[in-house]
């Protein structure tokens, strides 16, 4: 700001005192009016993108009760996970239902092995031949038709140890493991099927007799775990399988024997899974309060600190805010649905416009009326669909570019910018008429410099000529 280094000499006025005061008082109301209107501009803009991001995530949760049809599903429960696991298949076949399972008998690969082996580095020399098939009840081996693999022809040598008759036998197929247990009395070979069932019990012959097995053959083997299928009694069904995974043996389910026990029934029960709508509708009610009261402590009055809350008289926010709680009201009017309005559903709107759910009468709806939920979200010629209206609200206030807020957002900046050039021409003012007074005030001050000295003049030749 100009100053005037001998202001107040001739008029005794403090000029740099008085030039500032007469400048506020033009320029303090232009300031303030401008500085209020960048302070509401800035802080809706802030607001609006509160709002927004408040909306979206609204909309989020919308994503499921718009395609709520697609979360419908089923579940299983067991009496008791100790005997065996289910789980509903890809197939979508599962009906529901109950059933009375009874595991009587786990699957089983057949293991063999050798005596005790008087020299582990010599078993013998010739050919070992391996087959998969079943024995019946007179040890009678039939081969089993579905194995496709060519039957294992291993050539073992004189000089080959006990360690090189394993190595060679899991070298040459993926069908068998073959494996050494040793104890203080000596080594032993062993031969594992390795695939589960009566089908796939192994026939060994061949020159290395040594490794022959044939039961009805005084084999060379002993047979330490015998091939066996599971045996699974179902609503008193026997069903017999060559794995512990029995799949769509019940339409639509995956079974996974763990243990048996005969005469021990696990109840298995397959029913509507209702969590994840139950999870649906909490996470809509939990968003929608979210912005609720976002949208309440920006437009309901503070009467704590008695003022008025940002939005409080914004024609746009409160439009929004009523079109919230209206959609609420939404129902579906087939007469073949039980489900009529949220009520139906546990859900009230309380004062403050936020939802409050009784959760018990939502799982007795989800229980007795679960299909009937979807007409009640989604759009229909029995209702508009409360999750379908409230998504093309969010979208006509959301969307980019055509979106009511980001054309209000838009006007907002644009005015921000408007307000940045008014701020420029009020500093430009402000400068000038600082500059003005200072000039009239230091003319002044002159003036009223020379007239006091011509007075001290006159009055200085009065007294002499008196």
């Amino acid at each position: 700001m100009a100053t005037v280094s001998s202001a107040g000499i001739g008029s005794g006025l403090d000029v740099n005192t008085l030039v500032p005061a007469l400048v506020n008082a033009v320029i303090s109301p232009k300031q303030n009016a401008h500085d209020n209107a960048l302070s509401i501009a800035n802080s809706t803009i802030s607001n609006l993108g509160k709002i927004k991001s408040s909306l979206a995530s609204l909309q989020d949760s919308l994503a499921n009760l718009s395609n709520i049809s697609n979360m419908y599903s089923l579940k299983t429960t067991l009496s008791d996970t100790g005997y065996f696991s289910a789980d509903i298949s890809s197939s979508n076949t599962a009906s529901k239902g109950s059933y009375q399972v009874e595991v009587k008998q786990l699957a089983q690969a057949q293991s063999l092995a050798t005596g005790y082996v008087a020299d582990p580095n010599h078993l013998g020399t010739g050919t070992v031949v391996i087959n998969f098939g079943s024995y019946d009840e007179n040890n009678v081996f039939t081969a089993n038709p579905n194995f496709t693999n060519p039957a294992l022809n291993i050539n073992i040598t004189g000089s080959d140890s006990l360690n090189d008759v394993k190595n060679a036998i899991n070298a040459a197929s993926t069908d068998v493991t073959a494996s050494i247990v040793t104890d203080s009395k000596g080594s032993r070979l062993t031969l594992t099927s390795n695939k589960t069932g009566e089908q796939y019990a192994m026939q060994i012959s061949g020159s290395l007799t040594a490794l022959n097995y044939d039961p009805a053959n005084n084999p060379a083997l002993t047979e330490t775990v015998k091939a066996q299928n599971s045996l699974v009694k179902i609503n008193g069904l026997l069903v017999s399988n060559d794995t512990n995974q029995l799949n769509d043996t019940i339409s639509g389910l995956n079974i996974s024997l763990q243990k048996a026990e005969v005469g021990k029934n696990i109840t298995l029960t397959v029913d509507d899974d209702t969590k994840k709508v139950s999870d649906a509708i909490n996470d809509f009610i939990t968003k929608y309060n979210a912005n609720a009261t976002l949208i309440n402590g920006l437009t309901n009055y503070d009467s704590a600190n008695k003022k008025a809350a940002p939005l409080q008289f914004d024609p746009q926010i409160r439009s929004l805010k009523l079109s919230l709680s209206s959609i609420l009201n939404t129902t579906n009017n087939d007469p073949s649905s039980s489900i009529y309005s949220l009520g139906d559903l546990g859900i009230t709107l309380d004062n403050n416009g936020l939802l409050q759910l009784n959760q018990s009468t939502l799982d007795d709806a989800l229980t007795k009326n679960y299909k009937d939920i979807s007409g009640l979200f989604i759009k229909s010629n029995y209702s508009g669909g409360i999750a379908t209206k409230l998504n093309d609200l969010i979208d006509n206030y959301n969307s980019a570019g055509s979106g009511q807020f980001a054309q209000r957002t838009e006007l907002l900046n644009q005015q921000v910018q408007l307000l940045g050039a008014q701020q420029d021409r009020i500093t430009n003012e402000k400068t000038m008429l600082t500059n003005k007074y200072m000039a009239q005030f230091s003319a002044l001050d002159t003036l009223i410099g020379k007239l006091k000295s011509t007075s001290d003049f006159l009055t200085q030749q009065a007294s002499k000529s008196s």
